[in-house]
């Protein structure tokens, strides 16, 4: 269509680029948080089903030995065939057994890898810093909703 003087009136004006890059900005700020949240919580339930199949294999060892595993290497390969080597953010579980090994303790250091749950922003509904922590085959610390 031709307009005055015979310009071509086709095209974006300049407020309706503004109005889709703002829109689009605005898209992108509610997305990537959660998407980054979505990312942290499969790493944390990933490390939470690590940590429970681990805590069954123990149980069957236990239920055949008396005791509790020495290291999580006595499960392999007979009680469960490849021990997880690292939780769901890539740092090892930690565990201990009590000297007895009647007992042991179970943990995952969670998203900031520092031992002892860090306290979690007041926005945050899902604080993926907390340590998870199972205690012969129960878990005592893991996120609230779990």
């Amino acid at each position: 269509m031709l307009g005055k003087k015979g310009t071509s009136e086709e095209g974006f004006t300049l407020v309706e680029m503004i109005v889709v890059v703002a829109v689009l900005g605005i898209l992108v700020a509610i997305v990537v948080p959660a998407l980054l949240s979505a990312v942290d919580r499969s790493k944390q339930r990933r490390s939470m089903a690590d940590m429970a199949n681990i805590a069954r294999a123990s149980g069957m060892y236990q239920v055949d030995n008396g005791r509790f595993p020495p290291g999580l290497a006595a499960l392999q390969p007979d009680y469960m065939g490849t021990v997880p080597p690292t939780d769901g953010w890539g740092a090892g579980f930690v565990y201990t057994p009590a000297g007895n090994q009647r007992s042991y303790q179970l943990i995952s250091l969670g998203k900031d890898g520092a031992v002892g749950p860090a306290a979690p922003p007041l926005w945050m509904n899902e604080p993926f810093e907390v340590d998870l922590i199972m205690d012969t085959g129960l878990f005592i610390q893991m996120p609230s909703g779990q």
